[in-house]
């Protein structure tokens, strides 16, 4: 078959929105295959089992509840696979808010956080989100939730701390610009956009894939008319940070490149499953670069490895994260969920994906978090430029000092050397040329405000 109904997903959670690699199939594998002899080795064994747990129960030196010890069993046998991907969920809620992180909808504050060294930086924030629209900003760097430290914790803690019922709040303790505040945000359900697109220079359109949710490939060519209609030639697709979703719709945006051939390979206990082809195109693909990073996992890597076997499209950016594998979400009845490992995906050419990851055509690094914690650190030694001088050239002191951290961390190269040498009047002059101000190299009051604000 060439579209199944099953739904295979993989995305990055970032639910509040925090991210960290997983992938499901929406469908129970009929009788799991299991030989008449697995399952009545399970039969008999189930009663030495409910045996063994209302031993514990009645003879364990403390207090123990025969529902804890069941549902340490599942979770036991889970665990037993040594598999990061396969979770047990003892309730039927816990099973239900992942499906719901899977289809991009969650209860929460709505941003993007990330761990850069030590620290958990606020590297998106969701505009129509309550954190938005409390102050929250991107760059913010998070200290403390409900006054509770998160120096110890994972990023899956910290956006556990985050999330919670609507209209519950939960506070902020913040810090920017090396000034510490706290904010109380009060939690909304957030329905996030997975397909943002804009026109750029040079006739190229832009579009932007932050997961494969129900209807991105729909949204995909929406983005896609609209962007020909406004005069683009050429498309740059931004799956960076994309951690998967659907499979089905990572399918199709890759049918859309790709004119014939294999488009991805199942596996299964090392034999193939089933073989995903690709249709004839009825619209001529425009030429498109994939930008690609170290986050770009699962369904996102199944999309980017067609396109780069198939050579459709350049791959641009950073290896990839390494995820080719699929689970299953399902439910047990009375007992929770889970979430179960069924299949590895491969490449057309069935290269491998799994722990390897991609390679780009070309390899760009991304660093982005890191250059806003760099930048942050080098604002919060920045000396005020407080002097009552305006210093021009052959002068020294503070202000020009100041002027020149400023103007470096805005991208001009300059020294920082206290000196107003030939360099730093030259960089002074673009500065003001780029403001509209009167380009003559002198430190002047309204430059040095001008310099403050940027």
């Amino acid at each position: 078959m060439r579209q199944k109904t099953v739904k295979i997903i993989a995305i990055i959670v970032a639910i509040a929105m925090v991210l960290t690699s997983i992938a499901f199939v929406f469908f129970v594998p009929s009788a799991y295959g299991a030989t008449a002899e697995d399952k009545e080795l399970v039969k008999s064994q189930m009663e030495i089992l409910g045996e063994y747990l209302l031993l514990m129960e009645e003879n364990y030196k403390d207090k123990v509840l025969i529902e804890d010890l069941i549902k340490g069993a599942f979770q036991g046998a889970t665990k037993s696979l040594n598999d990061p991907y396969s979770i047990y969920f003892e309730t039927e809620k816990q099973a239900i808010n992942y499906k719901n992180t899977v289809n991009q909808t969650y209860e929460g504050v709505g941003i993007t956080i990330s761990k850069s060294g030590a620290d958990i930086l606020v590297v998106e924030e969701n505009p129509l989100g309550p954190a938005a629209k409390a102050g929250v900003k991107q760059g913010d760097k998070i200290l403390a939730i409900d006054g509770k430290s998160i120096k110890e914790k994972t990023l899956e803690e910290i956006a556990s701390m985050l999330r919670g019922p609507k209209g519950t709040q939960v506070t902020l303790n913040l810090q920017r610009e090396g000034k510490g505040f706290s904010i109380t945000v009060i939690r909304e359900e957030i329905k996030t956009k997975s397909v943002t697109y804009e026109i750029l220079e040079g006739n190229i359109g832009y579009i932007k894939i932050s997961a494969f949710s129900e209807g991105s490939f729909n949204d995909f060519n929406f983005a896609r008319i609209a962007l020909t209609n406004r005069g683009a030639e050429k498309l740059i697709v931004d799956v960076r940070g994309n951690g998967g979703g659907l499979i089905n719709e990572a399918l199709l945006l890759a049918d859309y490149f790709i004119d014939e051939g294999a488009i991805t390979h199942f596996y299964r206990k090392g034999e193939p499953v089933e073989s995903f082809m690709a249709k004839k195109n009825l619209v001529e693909p425009l030429p498109a670069v994939v930008l690609i990073d170290r986050n770009s996992a699962s369904a996102t890597e199944l999309f980017a490895a067609a396109l780069k076997d198939s050579k459709t499209a350049t791959l641009v950016g950073e290896k990839t994260y390494g995820k080719g594998v699929i689970q299953v979400l399902g439910n047990l009845k009375g007992s929770g969920g889970y979430k179960l490992s069924i299949l590895y995906f491969v490449s057309p050419k069935k290269n491998g994906v799994d722990k390897v990851g991609g390679t780009p055509d070309i390899e760009v690094k991304n660093r982005i978090s890191q250059d806003i914690l760099s930048s942050t650190d080098m604002f919060q030694t920045f000396v005020p430029m407080s002097e009552e001088v305006k210093p021009a050239k052959g002068m020294t002191g503070l202000n020009v000092y100041g002027a020149q951290q400023r103007l470096k961390l805005l991208g001009y190269d300059i020294e920082v050397n206290g000196k107003m040498d030939e360099n730093t009047v030259t960089v002074v002059k673009n500065f003001q040329k780029q403001e509209s101000l009167w380009p003559y190299g002198v430190l002047d009051f309204t430059t040095m405000k001008k310099l403050e604000e940027r």
